[in-house]
């Protein structure tokens, strides 16, 4: 495009359109002068027309009556004047003044059909004046009755008007110019008189009749006869200049309306264009995105609608972006960074840190019992409680440092600078928030949490690796309830096993490497062995006998669980049958993880096991912590009624350390509590932790359940637990735990003996002793 600046094609525009008006107007103008003044000099013409006819007419009257009185004189008289007195000289002087013959002149006059002449001739005549009379004498001469005296009187007329007709009009007074056209005979050429200057003598011959010659007057032919056209021309030099200067002034006019066009134009394009410009760079400037645009005042018409509509978009389009970042960057639910955020915020540590030197740290914290809180309670509870956490995180952080909730009941904190004593004081101050329980509606609720921190640049440069290994840290800290824990590089050790684990989980259950043990249960009114709980143990080829816990939570966290419990099923029915076999009526309980629970195929995987081994329902009891109860409380409500439909016994482990509900566990299929050894072993010097196994014996007891009190050690714990009126009872000063064959062993030996439970716990190895204590 060749224009393409609006504030251009605007100047161009009305440039174009006033010079085009302009024109036009121009040549109307000019043509309209040019027609007036045509009809004025036409007008001028016709009234010297008029005056010249008149002079004319009054010129022929005059001589035609002066010549009839010479001819009337001197009738057949002719005459010669040779003195310079002459009556004819004065007649001529007072009756025909256009000769001005101020001498003798002699005239031949013909009258009617005779043939006498009058000569007035001059003294001095010129050539001119002599050619005249010579012709008016000959014509004279030559009149007959066809040729009467009127011949020399229309040539005197002509004559004498060509001479005196100019003088008379004044050509000071009138402008006019008067030509004499003679129209002669055949054998004369025509010829004009005229007036015209010598500059335009030249250019008359074209308006002149068809044969005429312009000639001077003193050049006026011998003969002349016939009619004698006049060719009266005007002067038009005055119109000319008059039509030359109005077309000067319209020029200006022009010129000047052009100016005043451009001015305008681009004062209305500069008008049109700033606010257009104005707009354009707030575009440009919404198209970086940023939406702040500057406030300006712009006129009520169709552009300043257009600004306040962009205005009030930019406003709208600022809000909503707030909203997306707020949803990009913040956590809806407790409006603290998110994860990108946070994210964004450590990679931005990370490269000051490199750059510039310094230190930071950063913590992964996670809530614990917080899936149990979601449950039981509801999500309302769940979202209250991460809601207060993250109210009582911000209120003692500094502002330099960043909480962010990642997902969950999971948050990370950066802890931008300080010392490790530093670090370890903000940590404090956040193990000290949870010293308060939460209320929730009147009800108090005791969070807890795990910490883990790592440290830079001393456990990591890198974002990523830095995150990985503060979440490796809470994790120990989750496994050795510690509260928290920093980085060390056992973490790493303990997660490449973890990572081998899954793969090696799988070779064990197809390689037979787990192995089961059996902990006797016996009645603690008479002593009596009634039951046996199974234990699983791994025996690695490389890394030796593995415990419980350092497995079956990554197995359960990877779904290979599933392959554990199918082999426990399998393994624990087929010895549990060949007990039976043999006359042992051996009850067998068996633990379940919490994804049994919820699997709709375990009761079926149960029910297979006991037909395939010929063991009856009543002999089996399936353990569940609390905990994993309370996971999914509808599935697991739902598996546990099929399997008691099935004549299954039901078995809560450890309770007293979740938050299942009592509502809740009335309404169970439930045979069974059994007390965590962590209440049996201080129940003797905590008098709260024996007032806790007391009520809860008392509790199942009113529930119509069997109580199992596990981890006895010592013999005055066993006859506080008799004095409780708890049922059974298992742990090392029973038995520790026994392959099936050493099981067999201990069961004929107290059947024979029937003696009372030895207190000393005997033939245990330190690490077997270890792994029944953690199982």
């Amino acid at each position: 495009m060749l224009f393409k600046s609006l504030r251009e094609r605007i100047l161009v525009f009305f440039s174009l359109l006033i010079i085009v008006l302009q024109l036009v107007s121009f040549s109307v103008l000019n043509s309209t002068a040019r027609d007036s003044e045509a009809r004025r000099v036409d007008a001028q013409r016709a009234a010297q027309e008029r005056v010249v006819a008149d002079i004319i007419e009054s010129r022929y009257v005059l001589l035609e009556s002066s010549l009839l009185s010479i001819a009337a004189t001197w009738q057949n008289q002719p005459l010669l004047q040779t003195s310079t007195a002459n009556p004819a000289a004065s007649f001529t002087a007072n009756n025909l003044p256009g000769l001005s013959w101020n001498k003798p002149n002699a005239v031949y006059l013909a009258h009617g059909n005779t043939q006498q002449s009058a000569l007035l001739w001059p003294a001095e005549a010129n050539q001119a004046e002599s050619n005249i009379l010579t012709t008016i004498s000959e014509l004279g001469a030559a009149a007959t009755s066809e040729h009467p005296v009127r011949d020399a009187f229309v040539y005197a007329n002509q004559y004498y008007l060509a001479v005196s007709l100019p003088a008379a009009l004044g050509e000071d007074a009138n402008p006019a110019t008067l030509t004499l056209v003679a129209s002669l005979n055949d054998l004369v050429s025509s010829a004009v008189l005229n007036t015209l200057g010598l500059e335009l003598r030249a250019n008359i011959g074209s308006a002149a009749p068809s044969g005429a010659v312009l000639l001077q007057k003193e050049k006026l032919p011998q003969a002349l006869l016939g009619d004698v056209p006049l060719l009266l021309l005007g002067n038009s030099s005055a119109s000319v200049s008059d039509v030359d200067r109005q077309k000067s002034v319209l020029m200006l006019l022009m010129a000047a309306a052009l100016l005043l066009t451009l001015l305008g134009g681009y004062a209305l394009a500069d008008e049109l264009t700033r606010p257009l410009k104005d707009l354009t760079r707030a575009a440009a400037q919404i198209k970086s995105g940023d939406y702040n645009l500057p406030a300006k005042q712009y006129r009520q018409d169709e552009i300043g609608q257009l600004a306040s509509t962009l205005s009030h978009m930019c406003e709208t389009i600022a809000e909503r972006e707030h909203k997306i970042i707020g949803l990009a960057y913040a956590d809806s639910l407790t409006c603290l960074p998110n994860r990108a955020l946070f994210d964004d915020r450590l990679n931005n540590a990370v490269s000051q840190g490199i750059r510039h030197g310094g230190n930071f740290s950063i913590a992964i914290m996670d809530l614990d019992r917080f899936k149990y809180i979601n449950d039981v309670l509801g999500h309302e509870a769940g979202d209250y409680v991460l809601c207060e956490v993250a109210r009582r995180l911000e209120s003692v952080l500094r502002e330099s440092d960043t909480v962010a909730r990642l997902g969950g009941d999971e948050f990370a904190i950066l802890l931008s600078g300080g010392s490790e004593y530093q670090v370890q004081a903000a940590v404090n101050k956040i193990l000290d928030i949870f010293d308060e329980p939460v209320n929730l509606n009147g009800q108090p609720l005791d969070v807890a949490c795990s910490i883990g921190i790592a440290h830079f640049p001393q456990h990591g440069e890198d974002a990523s690796l830095l995150l990985r290994r503060a979440d490796m840290a809470m994790y120990a800290a989750k496994r050795f309830n510690a509260g928290f824990s920093y980085y060390t590089p056992e973490c790493d050790q303990h997660q490449e096993q973890h990572l081998s684990l899954l793969g090696d989980i799988k070779r064990a259950v197809e390689e037979d490497e787990l192995q089961l043990h059996y902990q006797p249960k016996i009645s603690l009114d008479n002593n009596e062995h009634i039951a046996v709980e199974t234990l699983l143990r791994w025996q690695h080829p490389h890394r030796g006998l593995i415990p419980p816990q350092e497995f079956i939570p990554f197995a359960e966290h990877t779904g290979a669980i599933k392959l554990i419990t199918r082999w426990l099923l399998v393994h624990a029915m087929r010895q549990c049958g060949r007990w039976h076999s043999q006359g042992l009526n051996i009850q067998m309980s068996l633990n379940i993880s919490a994804r049994d629970l919820i699997d709709p195929e375990f009761p079926t995987h149960v029910s297979n096991a006991l037909e395939e081994n010929n063991v009856k329902p009543e002999l089996i009891c399936l353990e569940i912590t609390e905990s994993a109860l309370m996971q999914d409380p509808a599935k697991a409500r739902r598996t546990i009624d099929v399997l008691s439909t099935m004549g299954i016994k039901m078995s809560i482990d450890d309770y007293g350390t979740g938050y299942s509900s009592l509502a809740y566990v009335k309404n169970l299929s439930v045979n069974e509590l059994k007390i965590d050894r962590e209440f049996v072993s201080n129940m003797m010097h905590n008098a709260e932790d024996s007032a806790i196994v007391k009520s809860t014996i008392e509790l199942g007891h009113n529930l119509g359940m069997r109580v199992v009190a596990e981890g006895i050690e010592h013999e005055n714990e066993m006859e506080l637990l008799k004095d409780f009126g708890c049922d059974q009872g298992q742990g090392f000063l029973i038995s520790h735990a026994l392959t099936a064959n050493e099981l067999e062993a201990w069961y004929r030996n107290r059947a024979e003996s029937e003696q009372p439970v030895d207190g000393e716990v005997s033939n245990t190895s330190e690490d077997q002793a270890r792994i029944d204590k953690s199982a």
